[in-house]
């Protein structure tokens, strides 16, 4: 069963409070992990993400939740506290997500 938009909605708001926690125990540094199957990659790829909501469709819909979790994250850790993004270059499906959707991504 897909999540719902609440459900989303709240995995984006507990990157955010996951970070800020990672923070405040003393990390330097949080990674998302957008790659390699991980649910924001599932969100990525045509191919996993059949969705026809805001979260579904063109790029700029599949990549909402990654782009939301980035934002919750910076939001949490402030300006100057390193916020990296593991992201595939493609995922090497027939018809998934590829190269050029990963440049569209990371800009």
């Amino acid at each position: 069963m897909a999540l719902t938009a609440a459900e989303i909605e709240d995995i984006i708001q507990r990157f955010g409070m996951a970070a800020g926690a990672c923070k405040a125990a003393g990390f330097t540094g949080v990674q998302i992990h957008a790659a390699h199957g991980y649910l924001m990659s599932q969100f990525l790829s045509p191919r996993t993400n059949l969705r026809t909501d805001e979260y579904g469709g063109p790029l700029e819909n599949r990549a909402r939740a990654l782009l939301a979790a980035v934002k919750a994250v910076r939001d949490a850790v402030g300006p100057d506290f390193p916020v990296a993004v593991k992201l595939n270059s493609a995922d090497f499906q027939k018809g998934g997500f590829d190269f050029e959707d990963s440049v569209q991504v990371a800009q």
